[in-house]
């Protein structure tokens, strides 16, 4: 149902519009000197600036559908590190393998708004102070700077989520695309266009459509880590992060 949502949504935007033109025209006997012509600017204002806003929200989406795979390989090639540290310089790791599996988690939860931004981050500076254990147990130089290396992708991709989930791409775009949108929206109702029948119906309503759908996908893909009940059309699968959670489970 949510991957219908948008439809939805748009297609209320444009019945709205087309009862208030019927409103307008046939109720009230309202006529206008606007006609199709004149609108012909706004309208290509209106299409470029939603053409660059989606364009932009699309890139970053491409990259921000990566990102929660990339975590999850790291956690799970940190666990795994550890682990085989923790066998050939014979230590009991629980403590650190216990701290990914909640890492692990804490991230899940955090996508799912029941954990804070900054349980995050003190759970990564947790790990990195654990690692001086498990130096002092004997791990090899190569094994540690994996393990720090591993520690700072997970960093910089749960940043990168932060950063996405926390922000709007553009937010003179987003205010421009929105007042030139509303603009067109509203004189579709008062448009002469000239013709009879179906004609304007049609005209009307599917621009209204076509814009409001455009919108609202603008702002879906702007937030692809949007779960639970904000969860929109387009969000990230996190199935990766859900099979890296189960394994390290697994292993405990």
């Amino acid at each position: 149902m949510r991957r219908l949502r948008i439809l939805v949504m748009s297609l209320g935007v444009s019945a709205t519009v087309l009862l208030a033109r019927y409103l307008a025209h046939d109720v009230l006997g309202l006529t206008s000197s606007l006609v199709w012509d004149d609108m012909q600017v706004i309208t290509t204002g209106a299409a470029v600036i939603t053409g660059l806003m989606l364009a932009g929200v699309l890139r970053e989406y491409g990259d921000a559908q990566q990102l929660p795979t990339q975590v999850a390989s790291s956690l799970a090639t940190l666990d795994r590190l550890i682990r085989n540290t923790a066998a050939l310089a014979d230590f009991d790791a629980s403590k650190q393998t216990a701290e990914v599996l909640r890492l692990t988690n804490l991230i899940a939860d955090w996508l799912y708004s029941k954990e804070a931004d900054v349980e995050i981050s003190a759970s990564i500076d947790e790990l990195r102070a654990m690692m001086v254990d498990v130096q002092k147990a004997g791990a090899s130089d190569m094994y540690l700077g994996r393990m720090h290396n591993e520690l700072g992708v997970i960093d910089a991709g749960v940043d990168r989520m932060m950063a996405i989930r926390n922000s709007l791409y553009l937010q003179s775009g987003y205010t421009l695309m929105y007042v030139l949108t509303g603009i067109v929206i509203v004189l579709l109702i008062f448009v002469d266009f000239g013709r009879t029948g179906l004609a304007p119906w049609l005209m009307s309503g599917s621009l209204t459509m076509i814009y409001a759908y455009l919108i609202l996908l603008v702002r879906d893909l702007d937030n692809p880590f949007s779960y639970g009940r904000r969860a929109g059309a387009a969000e990230v699968d996190l199935s990766a992060l859900r099979m890296v959670s189960d394994e390290l489970r697994s292993r405990s």
